[in-house]
């Protein structure tokens, strides 16, 4: 069956089920470590980062069977570029048909219409993800005109009883706060100010953007905190957890998500990360939990890898995460170009190790074009796509969830 032969459509809430079955067909033979269930795919096609009429697109067969779709995710802000995230995804028994190929050149075409739309005028790029070990995404990534953008590592640490019965210690002048309505807000803006700064392509999470993540079914706030310093009244940093149904059904293990952590610059070096993971595995382990998972960028400036490493989390996957610099109309070409800057390929981290993925990319997001990835709240953001999103700490879905592309 060909791309012709195909009914090419968008997706709507009435379809969830048929791609979360998609995405469970290709998670068995893909192993990216992520898995979404009907719930979490409704929850994704309703959110503000998905154009209801161009953000997603549906390949069906004549009998009505979903070979392949594929998601695009706007960001909160272009500044001055706009990074959009795609995700998508090809069921095993249609794939090397040309199929991953124009699921792809069908959402590039649409990312740039929904993106002069919400930001007329500003330069676009697209990101999506790849598992480093599959050679179809990335030779899907590369045949569209993608080139690498960095690298995205995908961490996972069982969880035991010392994590259970251990007593988190909080360094000296800190005081936890278990994640509510009431400091949402404030753990928002902290968000802001601790993360997006130092995770390039994260713009800031607005009022709507942020209701959106922490009202998902995935999202975990029994498991989720701040740690406020107490001299100052400041949140010095926070985390925030999801818990994804659809990956024990996969794998039989409860895995707690680690979608965001991030401390102000201010209270770095304090021990503030390191504690608030502390207090997760604790929290984790007494919820019964398995595992905890988490992605990260290869060069995070934070110092965040060797953060986790230290607190017993193990590379499993690693995700190569791709953009694309697109054309931008002639008639508003000029006014733009200056900030047009086409990122410098990087080399990839042999030192770090290869990566696996508890996925988004959970992994650190593949969109089934190639690899699969999740921008679902940014489930992981990731890895959101076609790729990764990352997500994960991509804020768009999981890198652990990031976004894939599998085909």
């Amino acid at each position: 069956m060909r791309p012709m032969d195909l009914v090419w459509r968008a997706l709507t809430g009435d379809d969830a089920q048929a791609v979360a079955a998609t995405a469970s067909a290709a998670e068995a033979v893909d192993d990216q470590g992520e898995s979404y269930g009907a719930a979490d795919i409704a929850e994704m096609l309703a959110g503000s980062s998905i154009d209801p009429d161009r953000g997603s697109v549906g390949a069906f067969t004549a009998d009505g069977q979903l070979a392949a779709f594929s998601l695009v995710f706007a960001r909160t802000a272009a500044d001055p570029v706009h990074e959009m995230h795609l995700l998508g995804l090809v069921h095993p028994d249609f794939r090397r048909r040309g199929i991953g190929t124009a699921v792809t050149e069908r959402m590039l075409a649409a990312a740039q219409v929904i993106s002069e739309a919400r930001f007329p005028g500003a330069p676009l790029t697209v990101l999506g993800a790849a598992f480093d070990q599959a050679s179809d995404q990335i030779a899907l990534f590369e045949s569209t005109g993608f080139g690498v953008d960095h690298y995205e590592i995908a961490m996972l640490r069982p969880i035991g009883d010392a994590d259970r019965t251990a007593v988190p210690r909080l360094p000296a002048g800190y005081a936890l706060v278990p994640f509510s309505p009431r400091v949402s807000q404030e753990i928002r803006i902290t968000h802001n100010e601790a993360f997006v700064p130092d995770h390039p392509g994260s713009t800031v999470a607005t009022e709507q953007s942020w209701a959106e993540r922490v009202q998902t079914l995935s999202f975990r706030d029994d498991l989720s905190f701040g740690l406020r310093h107490e001299a100052s009244g400041q949140m010095a940093g926070y985390v925030l957890v999801s818990y994804y149904a659809a990956d024990t059904e996969m794998t039989g293990l409860r895995d707690a998500y680690v979608q965001y952590l991030g401390t102000r610059r201010e209270h770095r070096r304090q021990g503030v990360g390191t504690a608030l993971l502390r207090v997760v595995l604790h929290a984790a382990a007494q919820d019964g939990m398995d595992t905890a998972s988490l992605g990260v960028n290869a060069e995070n400036p934070s110092g965040a890898l060797g953060t986790y490493q230290h607190a017993g989390f193990k590379v499993r996957r690693t995700f190569i995460i791709y953009h694309k610099v697109m054309a931008l109309s002639p008639r508003f070409y000029l006014p733009c170009v200056l900030f047009t800057v086409r990122r410098v390929k990087r080399t990839h981290n042999h030192g770090i190790g290869h990566s696996g993925r508890p996925f988004p990319a959970k992994r650190t997001h593949n969109h089934g074009i190639g690899h699969s990835g999740r921008p679902f709240p940014a489930k992981r953001t990731h890895n959101h796509g076609i790729g990764h999103s990352g997500v994960g700490h991509s804020g768009v879905g999981r890198v652990g969830r990031v976004g894939r592309f599998s085909a």
